[in-house]
């Protein structure tokens, strides 16, 4: 850690060297060479937490102090896992063979590189020129003499004092421990409202769930840690987290894996399983916001939200959760504030990574394309990144994307009929790559997949099954208006006869939650 000597404006304006890089703390900017390296702010206060203490480990819990406040309601694993994930990337490093950044699993993480800082740099040059100049060292500085009249300090005694000090804070300390987690049982997770204070237990089943977290909300791998998971409870059932965890998975199964109905409900059974261990456990009270949103309970999904907002407004995981009923209920502006009131409080977030599509709906692109750094090389993102591509007719980009959007053996019907359209594939390629899309929502019934779907149907000149499913949309309570009345992907179907009847149905939703908003408040 590099010293003072100047006082605050000194430490402010700490330079530090690893590698090939620099950090410049004042202006919180990672350098190679003279390229500056984007990197979230949460990723530049990890490296800076693993500079200040090089070779040493830095815990998970002292990481969660330094990024996010007391007060501050976040999901701290996956927050913090993508700010490292972030870091290593931007280091060019390797989990699995690190030259940076090392993981200690279960503890924290430590830099194995050697770190210098810019004053050091200078401090050993100006040494080097008074030595060569035949400079005389420096005489030691007298000692400062007591003050008249008062008796020399006793150091042994402040010493007594100050251990007393410490037995003393250490007993309060465990006293407000015991009581935090009297309701949990031996050997489980430990998890207070915030959703990021962690006790760390030992055993198998804490590894297990630790394991799941490395892997991509991708299918296979999340069938992948889907497994782990499912071990992981199996072993101890009272892991909060590892339930959560595993709903959120099934729950990605259900709705980015065409996984069908079985996935849907057994995500409705380990999330409540983990609100019955901890019902004050924000992520799980937020995905259950979600799972009753997509089901079609908008008024209820819309008063839990509203009550966990009034709660704690620091609470990123409440916020993300209105944001999400608000914009089923067509309130896309509301929706909008809210996920950026998510991401202020917790920037590293890959969950909030679907507050994208509520910007791109706003003709925000530039907004949207905030979110979907949030997890940049997700199917999601790049699902994303195509609808920006379309909507402003950059064919040429829009292809790049979709041939991107590739995932053996399950393919993904809507990039490929985007594809076939941009190449000028024969009709019938299109329409089968139309109709494999539009099956897929007879094994998921999802109102904003519907949604997002017909978008890219009506692009294609798919006008029938456009229709379809923005009927399904709106009848499933994802009101699609009044994005639908600007949407630069849905220009076919305005022009047709039956779009009158669906305006009006997307009108008639929104009004009836309103309604219920009015209710609630």
């Amino acid at each position: 850690m590099l010293a003072s000597s100047t006082g605050e404006e000194q430490q402010a304006a700490r330079v530090f060297r690893v590698g090939e890089f620099e950090l410049r703390e004042e202006s919180g900017e990672l350098l190679r060479g003279s390229v500056r390296l984007r990197l979230p702010e949460q990723s530049i206060q990890v490296l800076l937490a693993l500079l200040e203490s090089p070779g040493s480990l830095v815990s998970r819990e002292q990481l969660r102090k330094r990024l996010w406040p007391d007060g501050t309601y976040v999901d701290f694993d996956h927050s913090l896992n993508a700010a490292v994930k972030r870091l290593r990337a931007a280091l060019e490093d390797d989990a699995e063979s690190p030259r940076y950044v090392e993981t200690l699993p279960r503890r924290g993480y430590r830099l194995i590189a050697q770190v210098t800082a810019a004053d050091d740099d200078a401090g050993a040059e100006t040494a080097e020129a008074s030595r060569q100049a035949g400079d005389a060292p420096a005489l030691p500085a007298p000692p400062t003499p007591a003050r008249p009249g008062r008796p020399p300090i006793s150091w042994r005694a402040v010493s007594v004092v100050l251990l007393l000090v410490v037995i003393v804070a250490a007993g309060i300390a465990t006293r407000a421990l015991r009581h935090r987690f009297q309701r949990t049982s031996a050997g489980s997770v430990g998890a207070s409202s915030t959703g990021n204070v962690l006790r760390t237990p030992g055993g198998e089943a804490y590894e297990l769930y630790l394991r799941s977290l490395a892997y991509k909300l991708e299918p296979p791998a999340n069938g992948q840690a889907i497994k782990l998971l499912e071990r992981s409870t199996g072993l101890d059932p009272g892991l909060v987290r590892s339930w959560y965890e595993l709903a959120r998975r099934y729950h990605f199964e259900y709705t980015m894996a065409g996984g069908g109905q079985g996935y849907l409900q057994q995500a409705f059974v380990a999330n409540r399983r983990a609100l019955e261990l901890d019902p004050d456990y924000s992520p799980a009270s937020a995905q259950q916001i979600t799972l009753d949103t997509e089901a079609g309970r908008l008024g209820t999904a819309y008063r839990s939200a509203l009550a966990m907002t009034r709660a704690n407004p620091r609470d990123g995981n409440a916020h993300f959760a209105l944001s999400y009923v608000l914009r089923y209920g067509g309130m896309y502006e509301e929706a909008g504030k809210e996920c950026d009131a998510a991401l202020k409080l917790d920037p590293s977030n890959p969950l909030y990574r679907s507050c994208a599509l509520v910007f791109i709906l706003l003709n925000g692109p530039e907004r949207a394309a905030v979110y979907m750094d949030l997890d940049p090389l997700s199917t999601y993102a790049r699902f994303r990144r195509l609808d920006v591509a379309m909507a402003a007719n950059d064919r040429t980009a829009a292809l790049e994307i979709a041939r991107s959007i590739r995932l053996e053996p399950n393919d993904f019907a809507e990039a490929r009929m985007v594809e076939a359209v941009l190449t000028a594939a024969p009709r019938s390629t299109v329409l089968e790559w139309s109709r494999a899309s539009e099956a897929i929502y007879d094994r998921v019934n999802l109102s904003e997949g519907y949604y997002a779907s017909a978008r890219y149907q009506a692009w294609a000149g798919q006008t029938e099954p456009a229709l379809r499913l923005l009927r399904r949309a709106i009848a499933n309570n994802h009101c699609s208006y009044p994005a639908m009345e600007t949407d630069p992907l849905l220009a076919t179907v305005r022009r047709l006869p039956q779009y009158a009847e669906l305006r009006r149905a997307g009108m008639a939703c929104r009004d009836r939650f309103r309604a219920e908003m009015q209710q609630a408040k």
